[in-house]
């Protein structure tokens, strides 16, 4: 939402609460993970299913921040 929907929601009695796109799906991402590996797993023959690997990455950070 822009500056001035939010002006314009909370003139209207309306609570906003703004999460980030990147942040709320950050946390879905191990879970994402072993779905996919899963999917990974029945779409491939198991020698090359068995050096497949999907990482989550420790250092991705939300690429803006509030200061």
């Amino acid at each position: 939402m822009s500056h001035h929907e939010v002006l314009a929601a909370v003139a209207n009695g309306t609570h906003v609460l703004l999460c980030g796109h990147s942040n709320t799906e950050r946390g879905y991402l191990p879970t994402l993970r072993t779905k996919l590996l899963e999917e990974l797993k029945t779409e491939t023959d198991f020698a090359e299913a068995a050096s497949l690997e999907v990482e989550v990455s420790q250092t991705d950070a939300d690429p803006l921040e509030i200061v």
